[in-house]
């Protein structure tokens, strides 16, 4: 077998240059030597520089800038750096009383012929700052228009505050990135590097430069290491993935794929090391990063239209108009060849065209990086060779594309690929002709005969013999910390989710008939087995508590059998859309709201059907108070649902756990095993059931607090106001709401 070389990537090669005053000086192979002596490369006539104070020079992964032992330092966004920097273009760096700009050379990517070709960022016009500042967006109306989706249509403001120059967001949905940190209000400086979605804008101190930097993205990932629990998920991995390069992983199960994958797109933050963006931290790009899970990131029972409007309606800024939501629908069908399917339900089309919808949700926003896990996953010969065809297509359009496939008939579509070996090891990046050669085989499908060869520990000690630490040490500096995406606004997205989930729910017709058509069924059976007179003045009220409580019961089952399944049923969809800015209390409150309805339905047909048969003999009020309580009850048990569907991981486990939620609440109640002369143990078992407190509020609403006969045989459980008991009981909702809240926010997988 060949040995194994160390993970590559293309040097760059358009010029890389230092700017120190008007003179521009390129980067050579040997770099550039800054200091006070005139044998360095920039010579500062300053006595606080030393006489050899720092280097800056160039590698596959970019510029880089270290301080070579320096009295007085060497600074980095105002910070002495205290290792290796590896600086974006258009980054300043100060030493003693000069200043200099690093401007980055333009880098390569594969041309539609297959050879070499410059991939530049455009650049745009200059805009002047005028007396009363300048307007940012994507609205005609602004003095820079930025045409983009992420963008907002008034996105920023810039204004001169005194001698100041301030940017302000205008709360916008992607937010504003200064030196790579989101920013809400800043100060600007002559130099200061602007990101604004995909565009980079320089401040000189009187006017902007705008550059579109989409078609331009360059990953840049050193170090980057996953481990979970003491165990290693991923070892320390360097790549760099070029624009409009496509890049397979291939490897063998559970060798980090997905892990690493999950890394490269923000997904997860990593243990150790870092990836890059332009230079920037992934986490402050995610709206230039789309992201395809292995499962379905669409809904089945939505038309692929519908689908695609939902997600743009949640993926672009939230000041977009309906005709611009429709026109980037129509783009994405049109770009995957969806048009003809785009009335036909999810479900009802093939495997190969839902991969390709998946791709035409994340495509919406024009991300400028695009990562798939195992998209040909399930699909024959045929349409995986169109998928791949299909991506090698997009990323002709200088869009950076990694796959992860288990696939090898089609590898030679790809520009790159990473062979990943057990352990978390990467093992060869590089092109895939030269892949056979390096493991001296002569299909693909024998790299992984090699693989399984020999241990995780041979690959290590492999690795570590040829490939050297390309992690530096660097200090923590605001380029390197992950940035927040804004807050998205909870309610706007709370209506989109409640309206998509609603058309889910009375699409799924069969689920629907369940639900409503048990609660007729239930209310005979219950009212069957009591008198009519069981709540007359005549009647039994050991009869009539056993048929309050019954009832309370069948309300429980009503709400927890409807939530059960309902985040565990989607739940690769949510963490997608969570990860591109969906809110966790805006998905939360959609489901309690659309629950919320069809439960009011269930409970009343259930006290409309009961009551009828069996009449309370008491006050509008009081069927009033026991509807209400009803209703309460389940809510509170909705809330018991999902919790249960974010404990389970599949919908057969979620809805397992309705037994123990209803078995409990059934045995201590409060009927079943009476209170009354109990031990402490069983009250305060008790006291945690949200049945005993729903049985306590229907007693208390008819009054049977007032009955000799139950008062001797439940005690006091009565006395409570119905009230207060349904006060209790809303409680108890609350309480679950939020720790499902606490579950929903931890899940990652």
């Amino acid at each position: 077998m060949a040995t194994t070389d160390a993970p590559s990537g293309r040097s760059p090669t358009g010029p890389n240059t230092v700017r120190v005053g008007t003179r521009e000086m390129p980067i050579g192979p040997a770099g550039l030597t800054i200091g006070r002596d005139e044998s360095c490369d920039i010579t500062l006539d300053t006595p606080q520089a030393s006489r050899r104070h720092a280097r800056i020079y160039v590698d596959d992964s970019g510029c880089w800038i270290e301080d070579l032992g320096s009295t007085n330092g060497t600074f980095v966004k105002g910070r002495r750096i205290a290792g290796p920097i590896l600086l974006s273009s258009g980054e300043k760096v100060i030493i003693a009383d000069h200043e200099m700009q690093v401007l980055a050379g333009e880098r390569t990517a594969l041309g539609q012929a297959g050879h070499l070709a410059p991939v530049q960022p455009t650049d745009l016009q200059e805009v002047p700052l005028g007396p009363r500042g300048l307007t940012i967006g994507r609205d005609p109306s602004n003095d820079l228009v930025l045409d983009d989706p992420n963008i907002s249509r008034f996105h920023a403001v810039i204004n001169r505050a005194g001698d100041d120059v301030v940017l302000r967001d205008l709360s916008s949905r992607n937010g504003t990135r200064i030196d790579g940190e989101v920013v809400s209000t800043a100060s600007l400086s002559p130099g200061a590097q602007i990101a604004i979605g995909g565009y980079r804008l320089t401040f000189t101190g009187t006017s902007l430069i705008p550059r579109d930097d989409r078609g331009a993205l360059r990953l840049v990932t050193r170090g980057v290491a996953m481990t979970v629990n003491g165990r290693v998920l991923l070892a320390p991995t360097s790549l760099v993935v070029e624009p409009g390069e496509l890049v397979a992983v291939i490897g063998e199960s559970g060798a980090g794929k997905t892990t690493l994958l999950k890394a490269l797109a923000g997904i997860t933050t990593p243990t150790a090391g870092e990836v890059l963006v332009n230079g920037e931290p992934v986490a402050s790009r995610l709206t230039d990063v789309g992201y395809v899970p292995q499962e379905d990131i669409v809904h089945r029972l939505l038309t692929v239209r519908e689908a695609l409007r939902y997600a743009a309606q949640l993926r672009l800024p939230p000041d977009t108009s309906a005709a611009e939501v429709d026109r980037a629908v129509d783009r994405v069908l049109g770009e995957l060849d969806l048009a003809a399917h785009a009335d036909k339900l999810v479900r009802t089309i093939s495997g190969g065209q839902r991969k390709r919808v998946g791709v035409a949700a994340e495509l919406l926003s024009r991300p400028g990086i695009l990562f798939l896990d195992e998209p040909a996953s399930g699909l024959d010969p045929g349409l995986e060779k169109r998928l791949m065809e299909l991506l090698q297509k997009l990323s002709r359009d200088s869009r950076p594309i990694v796959t992860i496939t288990h696939s090898t008939k089609h590898l030679s579509l790809c520009d790159k690929l990473a062979v990943m070996a057990r352990g978390g090891f990467l093992v060869y990046y590089g092109p895939p002709a030269d892949a056979l050669e390096h493991f001296g085989v002569t299909d693909f499908d024998d790299i992984y005969t090699v693989l399984d060869r020999h241990p995780p520990e041979h690959w290590r000690d492999l690795q570590r013999a040829v490939t050297p630490d390309r992690t530096r040490t660097r200090p923590t500096l605001s380029l390197n910390r992950p940035s927040r995406q804004r807050q998205p606004a909870v309610l706007p997205q709370a209506l989109i989710l409640a309206r998509r989930y609603s058309t889910l729910l009375l699409r799924d017709r069969r689920n629907l008939i369940i639900l409503l058509g048990q609660v007729p069924i239930l209310a005979f059976l219950i009212a069957i087995g009591f008198s009519a007179h069981t709540f007359a003045p005549t009647g039994s009220r050991i009869d009539a508590t056993t048929f309050l409580f019954v009832t309370a019961i069948t309300a429980m089952w009503l709400g927890a059998i409807a939530a059960a399944r309902e985040i565990v049923k989607e739940k690769s969809v949510f963490l997608r859309e969570r990860a591109v800015g969906v809110s966790v209390s805006a998905y939360l409150i959609s489901k309690v709201a659309v629950l919320f309805v069809l439960c009011a339905t269930q409970t009343a047909i259930l006290s409309v059907i009961l009551f009828s048969l069996r009449p309370l003999h008491e006050s509008a009020s009081a069927y009033l108070a026991t509807y209400v309580l009803l209703l309460l009850t389940s809510l509170a048990a909705v809330a018991m649902g999902l919790l249960a569907s974010t404990l389970a991981r599949t919908e057969d486990q979620s809805t397992s756990f309705i037994p123990m939620i209803l078995i409990p609440q059934l045995l201590f109640g409060g009927a079943i095993i009476t209170l009354v002369g109990k031990g402490i143990a069983i009250k305060v078992l008790a006291a945690l059931m949200v049945s005993r407190w729903s049985f306590a509020s229907l007693g208390s609403a008819i009054h049977l607090n007032e009955s000799q006969p139950i008062v001797h045989h439940y005690g006091n459980l009565f006395a409570l106001s119905s009230a207060v008991g349904g006060c209790l009981v809303a409680a108890f909702a609350a309480a679950f709401i939020l720790i499902v809240t606490a579950r929903v926010q931890t899940q990652r997988d």
